[in-house]
């Protein structure tokens, strides 16, 4: 790693989204201190720099009528990470509903495990890899727990122990060089990077239906009644299926699943990850 820089930084970008906003700030304050946090708050939130207190919080307009929003804010993910790159080694680019999770078997620091690149991919000959590519699950609801009964701090993974395979989740997030694209940090276009084997990328929309219908309150003025109910219509079939995986328990076979990406099961998540978020 460059000496002359900061080991890593985290970038999201933000409508609204107060309760996932608080949790991800949470969880990677917890590792990188909220002073290498950026947030790109769409439409100037108020809300979003008092959540994000400590952090560097950038307001941008909000364009109402979304007219090339994907591509606006790939371009501005993009280019922001490019120039933070310059005083950080890595940057972690993601959704404000995702996280990065290093496996608990390997440690709770992320920068930490990253610096295992200074001198090159560990069991890869060559360089170090420019781009990382955590493997990506969907968390799903265990059960569904309402809102009164948990509390706004507690950690949500301890009720949600089941998963599926999502190969549009394993992207290219994890960068040390400019990258062409973030398309909003959903569907890179660039290089798909070096798969490491003990990050996980986690997609948390779903893990939990009280904030997942606090997200879709918060947008509500931008949301049209039929795609709210096409996104409650997923959410209720995720909580019907049940886990092809062991007891809960039990661990999935993460390193099988890694290895065959296509498969499409739902499966329980290993007890070691509870309480991450």
């Amino acid at each position: 790693m460059d000496p002359t820089k900061a080991p890593c930084a985290c970038l999201t970008t933000v409508y609204r989204d107060y309760d996932f906003l608080k949790r991800w700030v949470n969880y990677y304050a917890k590792q990188f201190e909220r002073k290498h946090l950026y947030v790109i708050s769409q439409g100037n939130d108020p809300m979003h720099a008092e959540i994000a207190s400590g952090c560097n919080v950038i307001g941008i307009p909000r364009d109402g009528s979304l007219y090339r929003h994907e591509r606006r804010m790939g371009n501005i993910l993009t280019n922001f990470c490019a120039g933070l790159l310059r005083y950080y080694n890595w940057m972690i680019v993601g959704q404000v509903d995702e996280i990065i999770v290093l496996d608990p078997e390997q440690g709770d620091d992320v920068a930490g495990y990253l610096r295992r690149y200074e001198t090159g991919a560990p069991d890869m000959e060559g360089d170090v890899p420019d781009v990382l590519t955590p493997f990506g699950i969907e968390i799903l609801p265990h059960a569904q727990v309402k809102a009164e009964v948990r509390d706004a701090a507690e950690p949500v993974i301890q009720y949600q122990h089941r998963f599926r395979v999502d190969p549009m989740l394993s992207k290219p997030c994890i960068v040390r060089k400019e990258v062409k694209t973030f398309e909003a940090a959903s569907e890179p276009s660039h290089d798909a990077g070096y798969m490491d084997p003990h990050l996980y990328l986690m997609h948390l929309r779903y893990c939990d239906e009280a904030l997942f219908a606090a997200g879709l309150k918060s947008r509500d003025s931008e949301q049209h009644p039929t795609d709210e109910e096409i996104e409650f219509k997923k959410l209720t079939e995720m909580l019907q299926v049940s886990p092809q995986g062991n007891a809960l328990e039990g661990d999935a076979d993460l390193n099988a699943l890694r290895k065959n990406a296509e498969n499409r099961g739902v499966y329980c998540l290993p007890a070691r990850f509870a309480g991450l978020y």
